[in-house]
């Protein structure tokens, strides 16, 4: 994780949330309801891996979304494509950690240290997260 005093190089956790509610606005409420998974959600996914044949985890169909999109790995970790999905309240610190890697680089290369660990952060977010930077909005200009 970054130092306190690295963090003004970056999107604020309070302008981040913004960012977050922008993205998620803009896209339909059918996608914005699984666009990213929040630490409740994560909850109810583990539930449902580790007890497959439950029927009282919420509705069939969430049932059959969460067994087609995500697997259980060393007993309580949700990943998806094999690597951990990250929950809504792990992507801030997720993406300043991947920026700071990447040497404040652009979308692509903070994407791409992003995916190497981490799945369910889209990539419109980082890219706005990175738009957002003000280390990098300076050097621009």
């Amino acid at each position: 994780m970054p130092h306190l005093n690295d963090y003004d190089q970056y999107p604020s956790f309070e302008e981040f949330e913004i960012i977050i509610q922008d993205y998620l606005k803009n896209l339909s409420s059918k996608k914005r309801d699984k666009a990213l998974i929040d630490r409740n959600r994560y909850v109810m996914i583990l539930q449902v891996l580790k007890d497959p044949r439950n029927t009282a985890i919420s509705t069939a169909q969430f049932r059959f979304w969460v067994k087609k999109m995500f697997q259980l790995h060393a007993k309580q970790v949700v990943c998806h494509d094999g690597k951990p999905v990250a929950t809504r309240e792990e992507i801030y610190g997720i993406l300043v950690h991947a920026h700071r890697e990447a040497h404040h680089g652009g979308r692509d290369k903070t994407s791409a240290l992003v995916r190497r660990r981490y799945s369910w952060i889209p990539k419109e977010l980082i890219a706005r997260f990175v738009r957002h930077c003000p280390f990098c909005i300076a050097r621009r200009n």
